[in-house]
């Protein structure tokens, strides 16, 4: 530091020791509200400690009082005869009935797929030992347990989505659909053993109050399916029941807050709501759904804006938001419990929204984070889509015909969510006489984005902010990115995710500014990175100009993100309908930079290019193309990759845990500021004329 500078946070944490920089990091991250929530925090931390050091089962042996119907809870399955729900079922899906029939099987096996990948679980599962690496995690008090480091034993997602127990569900219905007891003593096996082996506080299972929520919601489908299951003894039962008054509690206990307080709060909420709901035999169930119902009312309104977007800037974790309160909605309901108008309103925004940035498939862009995580997976089929199934559960929870998606149906998770009376019920909404709302552009200025649209041609520009909170979890480095579908098929793409703690170098790669199509600076990213959920210094977007027509669309912005360079990068979007999209950057500052402009095509795409001098590059993905014009590139090579390694680029994952080489095309040179390049993206064949005629119109139309 120069002599008598004041110091700054970024000029001291240079000081701080390589181990207790995330620390420090995470620390400044947080108000003073929180620091002194967290000492609250770490005051029950030591009090568990203790109870859990001198008496391990001093929870485990408190009695709970049986009900006198101890299997009824209350899930919509016990409102319609046994019998007419399953052979309903088994009209309705019969290729559903034979996958489930087939993953039963397996299960009893202890063999299962967790994120693509098949694993065998062995002869007696080890409820601390991740099924990929078979590395075992320690069965220690959980707050000595460090979840962050994933090249010691492995991604602690593997662990825990195993004990999310969502395979307990799918056993469970088989028994429900079936009769077959096999299915029905695989299940309680498999209970007896969780419980035995996790008990309160100990274990990697009990350090995330989110991991205990989920299991919740799963366990109560599973006691719903069981209902008529006869041999039941009271010891299992007294055990299942002091377990689900120990998770709930915890929860209850540590709930995420403050920084903290992103889709983890909400999934807190809705778990103790069902757990509350389900069972409120159990002494502390009203005080677990009154706060449950209470947070969710709050929640819902700051996580889901009014326009229908995330406000974590993760549209996976909109969709794993909109479930947690869709099944809270329906459990709520069988208790004819009145609901927040919040509640409607937003989660009509919200499937509004999915609604119009899916594909002729149901699929939406990877904008942000995502780790394909479910709630509740109540269709067995190899790869069902939560997203359609989500549009179509608020389209009946709102009464709002006006949502349907030509992708949605009535699926089999609907189907167990609102009984066999449920698709009449939806069937019965007037349809509207407006276009779909998915048909138009629109503008999304509270999570800053903008849909352009003509016929099957899809664009996304991104001009939101990085994420949620003083940490940002879940954001990308991503500001003005583009992404473009035809029909069903992602041409331009967000390169994904691929893993979390186990991530490492992709993690950060996946998150960073040269994963997205955008532009580069200097090799720097726009944002900092200060862990694999925590950001520092980040870049600030401001929508300039919009303007949507029948003939185009246009929409500017800019961002603030390499101000250190004293830097601006502004952007314009022109999409000529229906077949052209001009992309125009200015970098506004001085001096020489390397500048780099970025797209990334998705894995299936083949590249044309010869290294023609007009820079013309034609990409074939499947039944589709896009042909990449540079209409100014003075300064800037045309160069492509896939598969880089050393520096990493030119991969994407389309789901969690998988990677693969994908082709990307760069534009890059050392030029003088400030600077001005534009390329076009031509989906039919266009003359040069025509791309020329709509960046010039660009031009025209811009008011700044």
């Amino acid at each position: 530091m120069i002599p008598g500078q004041i110091p700054t946070i970024r000029m001291l944490k240079q000081y701080v020791p390589e181990k207790a920089k995330w620390y420090f990091s995470r620390l400044t991250s947080m108000s003073v509200d929180e620091v002194f929530y967290r000492i609250q925090q770490r005051t029950n931390i030591e009090i568990d400690r203790r109870f859990s050091a001198t008496e391990a089962s001093w929870q485990r042996d408190r009695q709970v009082v049986l009900p006198s119907q101890p299997l009824e809870v209350k899930v919509g399955l016990e409102t319609v005869e046994h019998e007419t729900v399953r052979q309903t079922y088994i009209e309705l899906y019969p290729e559903n009935y034979e996958a489930l029939i087939h993953k039963a099987e397996a299960l009893l096996e202890h063999k299962m797929e967790l994120f693509g990948f098949s694993v065998d679980l062995g002869k007696e599962i080890n409820w601390h030992q991740d099924p990929k690496t078979k590395r075992i995690w320690p069965r220690e008090f959980w707050a000595n347990i460090d979840i962050r480091d994933g090249s010691k034993i492995g991604g602690v997602k593997w662990v825990w989505e195993l004990n999310r127990h969502h395979h307990l569900v799918t056993l469970a219905k088989a028994f429900y659909l079936t009769d077959d007891e096999k299915y029905a003593h695989e299940v309680c096996s498999q209970l007896r053993g969780w419980i035995s082996t996790n008990p309160v506080h100990v274990g990697v299972n009990w350090t995330t109050s989110l991991e205990p929520a989920i299991r919740l919601i799963n366990w109560t489908w599973v006691l719903a399916f069981l209902s008529s299951y006869d041999s039941f003894d009271e010891s299992l039962l007294q055990d299942i029941y002091g377990a689900i008054d120990q998770q709930a509690n915890y929860i209850f206990r540590y709930e995420s807050k403050h920084s903290s307080a992103n889709n983890h709060l909400i999934g807190e909420a809705a778990g103790l709501v069902v757990a509350g709901l389900s069972f409120p035999f159990l002494n502390p169930a009203s005080k677990w759904a009154e706060h449950g119902l209470r947070t969710l009312e709050r929640e819902v309104g700051k996580q889901i804006l009014e326009d229908g977007t995330s406000v974590e800037q993760a549209f996976h974790y909109l969709a794993f938001t909109l479930d947690f309160c869709l099944i809270a909605w329906r459990v709520a309901e069988l208790n004819s419990l009145p609901l927040p108008p919040i509640w409607v309103s937003r989660l009509e925004s919200a499937a509004d929204f999915l609604c119009s940035v899916m594909d002729e498939k149901g699929m939406v862009p990877h904008i942000g984070d995502s780790d394909d995580a479910w709630v509740l997976c109540l269709d067995d089929l190899p790869h069902p889509n939560n997203f359609s199934s989500l549009v179509t559960s608020a389209s009946f929870v709102c009464n709002n015909m006006h949502l349907q998606h030509p992708s949605c149906d009535w699926d089999e998770k609907n189907f167990w969510l609102f009984g066999p009376q449920g698709k009449d019920r939806l069937d019965t909404l007037t349809p509207s006489e407006q276009d779909p709302l998915f048909a138009h552009s629109k503008l999304l200025p509270d999570g800053g984005y903008a849909i352009l649209r003509s016929a099957d041609r899809l664009a996304l520009f991104d001009w939101g902010p990085l994420g949620y909170l003083s940490t940002a979890a879940h954001g990308h480095a991503d500001a003005l990115s583009l992404t473009i579908t035809l029909g069903d098929q992602p041409v331009l793409i967000d390169s994904g995710t691929y893993a979390y703690q186990e991530g490492g170098a992709w993690r950060d790669f996946l998150r960073s500014t040269r994963a997205h199509n955008t532009i580069v600076i200097d090799d720097c990213d726009q944002s900092e990175m200060l862990g694999a959920f925590l950001w520092g210094q980040r870049a600030n977007a401001t929508l300039l100009q919009w303007d949507f027509t029948d003939e185009y669309d246009l929409v500017v912005a800019e961002h603030d993100g390499y101000a250190q360079f004293g830097i601006i990068h502004r952007r314009a979007i022109l999409f000529g309908k229906p077949d052209c999209i001009i992309v125009m950057d200015w970098i506004f500052g001085s001096g020489t930079h390397k500048v780099e402009q970025l797209w990334h095509f998705s894995p299936e795409s083949q590249i044309d290019w010869e290294g023609r001098k007009d820079a013309s590059i034609t990409i074939q993905c499947n039944h589709k193309h896009i042909t990449i014009v540079a209409l100014e590139r003075e300064g800037l090579e045309v160069s492509t990759c896939s598969g880089k390694e050393n520096p990493l680029q030119g991969w994407a994952s389309s789901t969690y845990a998988q990677i693969s080489p994908a082709p990307v095309v760069a534009l890059s040179g050392h030029v003088s500021l400030p600077f001005q390049t534009s390329v076009a993206f031509d989906f039919g064949a266009c003359e040069r004329s025509r791309l020329t005629h709509w960046r010039d119109k660009l031009l025209s139309l811009l008011q700044l």
